[in-house]
């Protein structure tokens, strides 16, 4: 979704991305996402890769609750200072433990006059 938007400095068009990852890591769907990377031997640490600069975006994860209903899991989410299109997320539960868990990632961004083409 994009809509343009008149701001006090200027038109800019903000654009709404998602990604849905598996807890293996894996990308199952999502608008705008490219990539998700998983680090070897870190649990609950993923990076997902969208197709534009989303470093001064706005990041929405879900909240995870497993089968039974008794443990909640939080995102933490920070720009990759390597790579403007990368968001870092970390699941964790109740506790601060990282953990491997499928979450949403929506992402929504704004760009300039000269990227409204």
């Amino acid at each position: 979704m994009s809509d343009n938007v008149t701001t006090p400095l200027g038109p800019v068009r903000t654009t709404t991305l998602y990604a849905v990852v598996g807890a293996d890591g894996t990308l199952r769907r999502g608008v705008g996402a490219v990539t998700v990377g998983k680090p070897q031997g870190t649990a609950g640490h993923y990076n997902v890769t969208f197709s534009v600069d989303v470093s001064l975006g706005c990041f929405t994860t879900t909240v995870v609750i497993d089968s039974f209903n008794k443990h909640r899991f939080a995102m933490v989410l920070s720009p990759s200072e390597d790579d403007p299109a990368t968001v870092g997320v970390n699941v964790t539960n109740e506790k601060g433990d990282s953990r491997d868990e499928e979450f949403c990632l929506t992402v929504t961004t704004a760009y300039g006059p000269q990227n409204m083409n």
